[in-house]
């Protein structure tokens, strides 16, 4: 798209708000407009007429909660959405952060997640074969990265001379197999604990809880990019959630104990949706993306760099070791651990 078209179409979006902006700055993917109404934040994203449907739903959830949607505003005609052929725009109002302090911002999200979730919540039959599918699904792409690294040790192994990545992968291997076949092992009781129920429970996830997407003004707290929610398990928001608040914070096991019990203390998960969220959080996509630029670099001499990044994610999964335990000692509701 020209510049001159893309003029013309903030301009027929504007109409239908009767704007006449007074200046207009481009924020990443907002558009901050300022105009004698007042500052508002105009935001174009790809978003079919399901996606609209979902996006509301999930501000209707966080309605009257001490989370709350960003409003949408809506134009002239009434409508909250305008659809051009690729986009679809909304607008809201602007909002001037108050903090941006990183510690807060994730206890914030962890009580965005888990007022979505059970504003959200779906108790529906279990469809066996769909669960069936899901879990070897996973499995099969387990086995793939699986074989994936041990050709890459192998690889390692024979060269007579091993560049650096190649000598520490070699000295981690072990410990990221043992991560990956975590996975493996939890993921396998999840699936035998689901053999044994009829029912499961689906909730709107938002798929992007970032603190980036959480704005704080004074005391009210604000989740923004909904355009992105979908119908899953909760697991899929807390995996998303907990190893990015991990990989910020570098969490220790009381921090991992905090942030876990706000969430349960709002919405409880059974011992499935936790032995899920348990195989889930093992998972090596860090290790695997860095592993494949690595063999597809073009710089032949930036193994110093790869080094740093493995290093660095290795560190970063000591938390989830932290993660995994508080979520195996944490009970279900209504039960308890019995005492030898």
């Amino acid at each position: 798209m020209t510049t001159a078209a893309e003029e013309n179409e903030l301009s027929r979006v504007l109409f239908h708000y009767d704007f006449t902006p007074a200046h207009i700055e481009q924020r990443n993917s907002i558009i901050k407009i300022e105009t004698f109404r007042g500052i508002f934040a105009l935001k174009g994203t790809p978003m079919s007429a399901s996606k609209q449907q979902s996006f509301l739903a999930a501000r209707n959830a966080l309605t009257s909660r001490s989370l709350s949607a960003l409003p949408i505003l809506p134009n002239k005609y009434g409508d909250h959405f305008i659809n051009s052929e690729s986009q679809c725009y909304y607008l809201m109002p602007w909002i001037n952060e108050t903090t941006t302090d990183l510690h807060v911002k994730y206890e914030r999200l962890i009580d965005a997640a888990a007022a979505l979730h059970s504003g959200t919540v779906q108790t529906v039959r279990k469809n066996k074969e769909e669960t069936e599918t899901f879990y070897q699904q996973i499995m099969d792409r387990w086995q793939r990265r699986k074989e994936f690294y041990e050709r890459f040790a192998d690889f390692a192994e024979h060269r007579i001379y091993p560049s650096p990545f190649e000598q520490y992968y070699l000295t981690t291997f072990v410990q990221l197999m043992r991560e990956h076949e975590q996975m493996k092992n939890v993921l396998d009781q999840w699936s035998q604990a689901n053999a044994e129920s009829e029912e499961d429970r689906i909730v709107l996830c938002h798929r992007q809880l970032l603190p980036e997407h959480l704005l704080i003004e004074n005391e009210q707290n604000y989740l923004i990019s909904l355009e992105h929610v979908q119908p899953d398990r909760p697991a899929s928001d807390l995996v998303f959630l907990l190893k990015r608040a991990n990989k910020d914070l570098r969490f220790d096991e009381e921090q991992c104990h905090q942030m876990i019990q706000r969430y349960l203390s709002q919405f409880p998960l059974s011992s499935q949706e936790r032995l899920l969220l348990r195989g889930m959080i093992h998972q090596t996509n860090e290790f695997h993306q860095i592993l494949v630029d690595y063999i597809e670099r073009t710089d032949r001499t930036g193994d110093i760099t790869f080094v740093e990044r493995w290093s660095k994610t290795l560190s970063v999964f000591e938390g989830i070791y932290h993660l995994d335990k508080v979520l195996d000692q944490t009970e279900e509701p209504g039960q308890s651990k019995s005492t030898p």
